[in-house]
């Protein structure tokens, strides 16, 4: 079985957060960067990504997945991210992993901080 961990990201362009023509014509060029250069990335997760077209942001969620270096895909999405934020976008990485304290957070530059971490304790004897 392997230890195991949660992935989400967000990629978006750095003025996401107006709607300026700017965003959506980078935006635009996010969608034709993953369609060409990251086209083996995007078609090796496809299942993982979502497209938010009114929000200018491509989300990755990837859940039950052995996220360790050496493996090809994940070494191809690392290589994604460093590509993707040296082309000018953002990107936030939240990696959850088994253990309470596995947490990894890693993010561009000028990211906005969409994504948290909140871990709760749950009782299943209500």
């Amino acid at each position: 079985m392997g230890y195991r961990s949660d992935v989400r990201v967000h990629i978006y362009p750095t003025e996401v957060h107006s709607a300026s023509v700017n965003a959506a014509d980078d935006y635009a060029r996010l969608k034709l960067l993953m369609n060409t250069t990251f086209k083996e990335v995007y078609e090796t997760w496809e299942g993982d990504f979502t497209w938010h077209d009114k929000r200018f942001m491509l989300d990755f969620l990837c859940t039950d997945v052995k996220w360790y270096q050496g493996y090809k895909e994940i070494d191809m999405f690392e290589s994604l991210l460093t590509e993707i934020a040296e082309c000018g976008f953002q990107y936030e990485f939240v990696r959850v992993g088994e253990e309470s304290n596995d947490i990894e957070r890693r993010s561009s530059a000028d990211s906005s901080y969409y994504l948290e971490v909140s871990r709760q304790i749950i009782s299943h004897l209500e």
